[in-house]
C-alpha cells in the first residue's frame, strides 16, 4: 500500500464568505442564549436567516424584489 499525504480538514479550504457566515451564526446563537430565549426559537431564527441569505443569492428572486420595490408595491395590504 502506497503512502498518502494526510488530507486537510474541510475548514482549511473554506471560502472567506463561509467563515464569515459561520461567525455570524455563532454570534447569533450566543446572543440568543445570552438574552434568555428558548433554544427552540434559536433554531427558527437561524432557519429564517439561512433562508433569507439563500433567497438573496438567487438572481430570479433579486430581480423580482427589485421590480416590486421599483413599483412601490411592497406587498403590504
Amino acid at each position: 500500500m502506497a503512502w498518502a499525504a494526510p488530507r486537510w480538514p474541510a475548514a482549511a479550504s473554506a471560502s472567506p464568505a463561509a467563515l464569515v457566515g459561520a461567525l455570524i451564526i455563532q454570534a447569533l446563537t450566543t446572543t440568543i442564549y445570552a438574552i434568555g430565549v428558548p433554544p427552540q426559537v434559536n433554531l427558527v431564527v437561524k432557519a429564517l436567516l439561512v433562508t433569507a441569505v439563500l433567497l438573496l443569492q438567487s438572481p430570479e428572486f433579486r430581480g423580482r424584489l427589485r421590480a416590486r420595490l421599483a413599483h412601490g408595491t411592497g406587498g403590504v395590504a
